[in-house]
């Protein structure tokens, strides 16, 4: 049940980040950008998160989603194509478990 809740978040999470991608042109940006691989790093030396999710939006954008199962802390970021990443979301209380496959005869992300 874990894994479906977190699946739905991540769901309307793409769906707010295609927004947010959509009237990108006419909004200022909300969320601090930089190098994604400056941000990443800080990501796993501060808060000890790592990427658990990516979904393509398009040819220029990717959400991602980093969690630590340490802290249960989760970022919620939109990779753009010039290497920036600008951070939508942040919180605690994520949770990450290693599951069955919960439809038999269908692979799951991570076999594929």
């Amino acid at each position: 049940m874990d894994q479906r809740i977190l699946a739905l978040s991540f769901g309307f999470a793409v769906l707010i980040a295609a927004t947010h991608h959509g009237f990108a042109a006419s909004a200022p940006q909300t969320g601090p950008c930089g190098l994604r691989t400056t941000i990443v790093a800080q990501l796993d030396a501060t808060h000890g998160e790592i990427l658990r999710a990516a979904q393509r939006l398009d040819n220029d954008h990717t959400v991602e989603l980093f969690t630590s199962p340490l802290t249960g802390s989760w970022t919620l970021a939109l990779h753009h194509s010039d290497g920036r990443l600008c951070l939508i979301g942040s919180g605690f209380g994520a949770r990450i478990e290693a599951q069955a496959n919960p439809r038999p005869g269908r692979p799951r992300a991570a076999d594929l």
